[in-house]
């Protein structure tokens, strides 16, 4: 995992540039039974825009954590 602290700099600015435009969006992969091929659960990811600092999960969500962010508008992740 790529330490938030190593690259902090601008990375406050960039979660609040990023969650104040919407940027952070969730997206829902389903999970199949090998054997139906039916879905069985959804897999939840975030998804940033290509070429962000914070474009990694590691490092969106190490900032997120470190900054006390992660929790502060559950709708937005």
């Amino acid at each position: 995992m790529v330490a938030a602290q190593q690259l902090m700099p601008g990375l406050t600015g960039e979660l609040d540039v990023l969650l104040a435009a919407r940027e952070v969006c969730s997206v829902f992969q389903p999970t199949a039974d090998l054997g139906t091929g039916e879905p069985v659960a959804f897999e939840a990811l975030a998804r940033r825009p290509a070429g962000s600092v914070l474009q990694l999960p590691d490092v969106l969500f190490e900032t997120a954590r470190s900054t006390g962010r992660v929790h502060e508008s559950p709708g937005r992740w």
